[in-house]
């Protein structure tokens, strides 16, 4: 590592740990004395008061600058705040994201399910002929649109492992570090509103597909 004077000073590194906010170096005071540097400790981390209002603050860091040892002032509330408002921006976007990808995933599926009865007509038509009643009918053509949702859906859950990774590093400061943790109940929701929306157009669905008249399949080929 080097000092503030830029003096290389070489140090055993004993172990490494995940710090989200900030880097820090610890060593005991008797492993600091046999390093090669003649630094001077600079700094009070930490002054614990009763009273942590802003006016309180702001009065105790000038009566602080006062002081000729007194370089700078930094109390962990204002920080803490900081952090918070940078978290809130990002949990907003996040929230418009997952919005956005939702309304993504239910227009997809409404397309595909309009565009396969529109091209079914004939053969559900036929079927109706046959005899099939009319939640035959609708589990005949949604069985397929149940199974291919279910299909993307657990394709894009680990599609989204990757993803989530490559978004967390590019979003990533050089000060501050976020999970990595996806947790169990994300899977479940990301699964449970792709299905939901499979059987919310199913049913909307079932309304098109009760037009459809028998008379159609005289229109058949076959």
């Amino acid at each position: 590592m080097k000092d503030s004077d830029e003096h290389p000073v070489e140090m055993k590194v004993a172990g490494i740990f995940e710090n989200y906010v900030g880097h820090h170096i610890y060593m005991t005071e008797n492993y600091f004395e046999t390093l090669d540097t003649d630094i001077e400790p600079n700094s009070i981390y930490m002054i614990k008061t009763e009273d942590q209002s802003e006016d309180f603050e702001d009065q105790l860091g000038k009566q602080l600058m006062e002081l000729d040892t007194v370089n700078s002032v930094t109390f962990y509330s204002s920080l803490q705040k900081n952090f918070t408002d940078m978290i809130s921006s990002i949990s907003f976007i996040v929230v418009v994201l997952v919005i956005s990808a939702a309304l993504l995933a239910f227009v997809v599926l409404y397309n595909l399910s309009n565009v396969n009865i529109s091209e079914r007509v004939r053969e559900i038509a036929t079927i109706k002929v046959l005899g099939f009643t009319r939640r035959e009918v609708n589990q005949y053509v949604n069985r397929e649109g149940i199974l291919l949702a279910m299909m993307g859906a657990v394709l894009g859950l680990v599609i989204g492992i990757g993803l989530h990774h490559l978004i967390m590093n590019l979003a990533e400061m050089d000060d501050v570090m976020f999970g990595r943790t996806i947790l169990p109940q994300s899977y479940f929701y990301s699964f449970a509103l792709t299905m939901l929306f499979t059987f919310i157009i199913n049913f909307f669905m079932s309304f098109k597909l009760k037009k459809i008249q028998m008379v159609e399949s005289l229109k058949a080929v076959e």
